[in-house]
């Protein structure tokens, strides 16, 4: 038997990754490792939060890297001894290098001193930073308090080892600001579910360059499968597991002006790559039991706009599906944060002459005064484009090429 073992283990990749790789694999979830050890008969482990330090008394032979770093990962049987690796630092490295990101030279500042986090400073000390310094809630001898960053002008790399912001508390954010950070040059943040934080998602805004845990979390995968089966697999192999499960975990999601062509090509889109399709107006309309120009008309714009923001939140936290906004969900920043945490965003951009054509009914309740389009597509149009990480440019009615156009475009986005 081989398998994953920790605590809570119901959002985990892991399973969905080493299948890939040909092994019939578990998730284990267990709150008592004695009788874990005591009772069950495995081939191979991989271990993750919280019990990357305490397997270690379990095991019989130590990797280097498990003395050096207190962490494993891995744990393999073989002759009826355990033989304890840690795969995490192979894969934080492979992560770096397919993200052409350098910690030679770099001031790096590593958020958390659990098990992840020695590793991670193993590694940043193999790889030439210039200096390290710790960060956390309960800082140790040697370390700082999170609240209190020393010299943040002089911090070039910043990486979270925490699951702060990690499913299901989306929208957990560190108590630090990036804007008190001036000379970054890239953030990391180890959390993979959801894809982007809310620290990436600030540093993205900033145009810093990041990295998600997804990539470190196959190699680190792969690394170790190569210990379960002993057989070398190469790069390729690690590449292409990580592009198929970020396109498959990735959510689509469509933004545009009303009549743009978002429920339409969100749906063909859903159908034809066999996802769950949620639209944003009508999860509104059938949780109010209510049109939405209804109840505009009962309680306003503001209201509305609360509520719209809440179904969003939820939404935000599926992976793997299409998702239709409606016309402003744009309007609200967050409701952008929310999207783009597992989204790509694709913003259906058609002119102002061609959505007149497609006829604008006036059940939108927007779109009620003359020349409302006119104004709404004037003041919405930038904010489209900025929100967006693809702009598809519509250029006619006709779906079938407009579809195909959009297949293109993902694909390309995903390099494959």
């Amino acid at each position: 038997m081989y398998g994953l073992l920790g605590k809570t283990l119901k959002h985990s990749f892991s399973k969905k990754i080493h299948q890939q790789l040909g092994l019939t694999y578990q998730l284990i979830e267990t709150d008592d490792l004695d009788t874990f050890f005591d009772t069950v008969d495995f081939k191979g482990l991989n271990v993750t939060i919280p019990y990357k330090s305490e397997v270690i008394s379990y095991c019989d032979v130590l990797d280097p890297l498990v003395k050096a770093t207190k962490s494993c990962n891995t744990i393999v049987k073989r002759d009826g001894l355990l033989y304890a690796y840690n795969t995490d630092y192979a894969g934080f490295i492979a992560s770096l290098n397919y993200y052409k990101m350098s910690l030679n030279g770099q001031k790096v500042a590593i958020i958390g001193n659990g098990a992840t986090s020695r590793t991670i400073q193993t590694a940043a000390k193999s790889l030439g930073a210039k200096s390290i310094e710790i960060y956390a809630r309960n800082p140790k001898e040697g370390e700082y308090p999170l609240s209190t960053l020393q010299e943040p002008s002089k911090i070039t790399i910043l990486i979270n080892t925490t699951p702060v912001g990690m499913y299901p508390d989306n929208q957990g954010r560190l108590p630090i600001s990036l804007e008190n950070l001036p000379n970054l040059q890239g953030v990391i943040d180890l959390v993979y579910n959801p894809l982007q934080t809310q620290l990436l998602l600030d540093a993205k805004k900033r145009n810093i360059p990041t990295m998600n845990g997804l990539y470190m979390l196959v190699a680190q995968a792969v690394e170790s499968n190569q210990l379960f089966q002993e057989k070398h697999l190469g790069t390729k192999q690690t590449q292409t597991i990580y592009r198929t499960l970020k396109k498959a975990q990735t959510n689509i999601v469509f933004i545009g002006m009303p009549k743009s062509g978002k429920s339409l090509y969100s749906k063909i889109y859903a159908e034809k790559h066999n996802r769950e399709l949620y639209d944003i107006d009508l999860l509104f309309e059938e949780r109010f039991h209510q049109s939405i120009k209804d109840y505009f008309h009962k309680y306003g714009e503001l209201e509305f706009r609360k509520e719209e923001a809440k179904i969003i939140a939820e939404i935000s936290h599926y992976s793997g599906i299409v998702i239709s906004t409606g016309g402003g969900a744009i309007l609200q920043e967050k409701n952008i944060d929310y999207l783009k945490q597992n989204g790509l965003v694709i913003f259906i951009d058609a002119s102002l002459d061609l959505i007149k054509r497609t006829g604008v009914s006036n059940h939108r309740p927007l779109l009620n005064k003359e020349n409302a389009l006119d104004t709404l597509y004037e003041d919405r149009y930038l904010i489209y484009r900025n929100s967006a990480d693809i702009v598809f440019k519509k250029e006619s009615l006709h779906t079938t090429t407009n579809i195909n156009e959009l297949e293109v475009l993902i694909y390309e986005y995903f390099g494959a």
